[in-house]
This record gives C-alpha cells, sequence and structure tokens, in this order.
C-alpha cells in the first residue's frame, strides 16, 4: 500500500465528486503537488463517489508507450468489471509547470482511447503538477496532431 504525502486530513470519501472542482480538490487533498512520475486511477460509482481504493502506477516511462497504456486500462478494466464502477479518472503525477506537453498529450489520448475501447467512461484527465492540480481538457489532448 502507498501511502500519500498530503499534510492535511484525509477526505471524506461519503461526498461524491459531482463536478471538476470536486475531483480537483480531492485529488489535491490525497496527492498533493507532484515529486514523481506516476498514474493514479480513481474508480467512481454511478452515483460520482470515489472507490476506496487507490493506489499509484509508478515507473512511466518519460515517452508514453501506447501498448504499456492498454496494459495499465486492461488490468483497470478487471477492476471496472468486479466492482460497481460507474466512470473512472486519471490523474497524472509528474513533476513540472501545469503546461500539458506533448508527451502528456500523447499519454492523455492513449488512456481516452485505451478506455473508449473497452467501453470505460473516462470521467476526467487531471494534471498534479509543483503548483497544484488542475483539470485536462479533452480539447488539450484531441487536437489534431502536428
Amino acid at each position: 500500500m502507498t501511502t500519500t504525502h498530503s499534510a492535511g486530513p484525509l477526505p471524506h470519501l461519503d461526498a461524491p465528486l459531482l463536478d471538476d472542482r470536486d475531483l480537483r480538490e480531492r485529488v489535491t487533498s490525497l496527492i498533493g503537488p507532484a515529486y514523481r512520475r506516476a498514474l493514479w486511477p480513481i474508480l467512481l460509482d454511478r452515483a460520482g463517489f470515489q472507490l476506496p481504493i487507490l493506489y499509484p502506477v509508478d515507473g512511466l516511462p518519460v515517452h508514453p508507450d501506447e501498448e504499456r497504456t492498454e496494459r495499465i486500462v486492461a488490468t483497470l478494466a478487471k477492476a471496472v468489471a468486479h466492482h460497481e464502477v460507474g466512470s473512472l479518472a486519471f490523474a497524472l503525477e509528474r513533476p513540472g509547470r501545469a503546461f500539458l506537453g506533448e508527451t502528456d498529450r500523447v499519454l492523455a489520448r492513449y488512456l481516452a482511447a485505451a478506455c473508449h475501447r473497452r467501453a470505460i467512461p473516462l470521467r476526467a484527465l487531471l494534471l498534479v503538477h509543483d503548483e497544484g492540480v488542475r483539470v485536462v481538457a479533452e480539447t488539450e489532448y484531441t487536437a489534431s496532431i502536428r
């Protein structure tokens, strides 16, 4: 089990995450500012309540690998099948600024595509950076590749 480095009290898991602000605040309280490169899957039930399962996927390559991303989502699909999961969110933790770089966009596209192929609703993608957490708009990673 991984322990987070959040200094504040743990948020109440009995409150639903109804909008992006709720989700951003939850991720901020659980993960805090970035200090490593990791992907945090967040499983939500159909009413928006976070399931009490939170673990990082460590060892993400700097340059996203579509096959590895596919395997991560395939593993999560098994959890989705065995729990009452309504949607999935991902928080990408990585040191740096809030700017979404090309490698971040590629990883986001791979995650979204893998969820789509498995009919897993993707609730949101968030970026955990040096100064906090921000929600990544779908238009930021679905824009055409140059």
